[in-house]
């Protein structure tokens, strides 16, 4: 009898310089491959977390800002989820709830592993957000600001999206928006009503129904010290800095596992 070969996993294939990656990578990481099990979603409405929504906010927002450190260990998500510049509410989620939380992520199909080639690497996560909700780059990049930093006005959008899409104007923004909020897609956004005192209106994102609830006044349930107990004014925006954080924890990450490796082979 003729010995059939196993068939390689299509998600997961070498990368010709030995690096890991899976297959959607192929296409770049501003580009995303349709999901064949997208019609499957469409019958039941996605719903997220804040915890959720921090993880894959934070993963995609760094896919398009910072591709050459994309996709992140854990050390690096924690360290995007956490910081204290263009987030809202500021969090202190640690690696250990991050670690048990992916692998439910994954099981929702919301996000891939990318295991390492080699022993010294470390495995690392990406999101397919896009990929479940079958939405091009324009829209993945203001959901994942509007998934770390809550309602926020057309013009706040624009300058906060400038490194991870080409928005000519706010009106191509604002268009961008109303699509994602229209009956005939998944309804991924909504505007809200102008507050008095506020010259424009605000846009919220609808995959987390809590973040929402906590705009409106309510409060979330308890959720084992997610949150910080305060709320202080966001710190002024300094470009780069979150960057330039998240490629010293990579780097520290990859020194710590090369230590080890050298430590087990000379004791």
């Amino acid at each position: 009898m003729p010995f059939d070969s196993p068939t390689p996993d299509p998600s997961m294939v070498p990368h010709p310089l030995g690096s890991p990656i899976d297959e959607s990578q192929r296409l770049g990481p501003h580009n995303s491959a349709p999901d064949p099990d997208h019609e499957n979603h469409e019958g039941a409405p996605l719903v997220l977390t804040p915890f959720d929504a921090r993880l894959l906010g934070a993963m995609a927002e760094k896919a398009l800002a910072t591709p050459q450190n994309y996709p992140l260990s854990i050390n690096a998500l924690a360290t995007a989820c956490n910081q204290t510049t263009n987030r809202d509410p500021i969090t202190h989620y640690s690696e250990a709830a991050i670690s048990d939380e992916l692998p439910r992520l994954k099981e929702r199909k919301l996000l891939r592993f990318v295991h390492p080639t080699t022993g010294r690497g470390v495995t690392k996560y990406r999101q397919v957000l896009n990929e479940y909700l079958g939405i091009d780059n324009a829209e993945i990049a203001l959901l994942s600001v509007l998934l770390v930093r809550g309602p926020q006005t057309v013009a706040e959008l624009r300058a906060r999206t400038e490194r991870l899409h080409g928005f000519a104007s706010t009106t191509e923004i604002e268009d961008c928006l109303r699509e994602m909020s229209s009956a005939d897609g998944a309804k991924l956004a909504l505007r809200l009503e102008r507050e008095p005192g506020h010259r424009e209106p605000r846009w919220i994102q609808t995959l987390c129904p809590e973040q929402g609830e906590q705009r409106a006044g309510t409060e979330p349930a308890a959720s084992s010290g997610t949150y910080t107990a305060s709320r202080p004014e966001p710190a002024p925006y300094r470009p780069g800095l979150e960057d330039e954080v998240a490629r010293l924890s990579a780097e520290l990450s990859q020194l710590r596992v090369q230590f080890d490796a050298f430590r087990a082979e000379f004791g």
